[in-house]
């Protein structure tokens, strides 16, 4: 699969593409195919390197929290979703795209009023309304 993602610190530039073996879901895990992802001020901030003295990370950082995929694979006991499925996620994990398969804060079937690309980037927006 492919990452996007930093091996170093530094401007907008050091982003590039990682490659890496696609995870198999756990029991209560599901496989997605990433659509989309957003990445926050937070994560700017990671990238440039104002976090190192707070948060010692390893690289390659994959950042990002927000992820809208299609599920692909079902893991032992998932009963909620169904492959095919397009789910929008709000994680705590901040290696997402790392282990995108997990199911470890919240999930959200998206509706059809919210456009497919936009939804990434309006997950956490939206948990706080409700």
């Amino acid at each position: 699969m492919q990452r996007f993602g930093f091996e170093q610190y530094g401007d907008p530039n050091v982003f590039e593409t990682i490659e890496a073996p696609i995870p198999e879901p756990k029991t209560g895990q599901v496989q997605l195919q990433v659509l989309g992802f957003g990445l926050n001020p937070y994560d700017a901030s990671l990238r440039r390197g104002e976090q190192a003295a707070f948060r010692k990370v390893k690289f390659p950082v994959v950042p990002g929290t927000d992820v809208l995929g299609r599920i692909t694979k079902l893991g032992e006991g998932v009963t909620d979703f169904a492959i095919g499925d397009l789910v929008l996620k709000l994680s705590t994990n901040w290696r997402l795209q790392r282990v995108c398969h997990r199911l470890n804060f919240k999930n959200l079937q998206k509706t059809d009023c919210l456009k497919l690309f936009g939804c990434c980037c309006t997950t956490a927006s939206w948990l706080s309304c409700f």
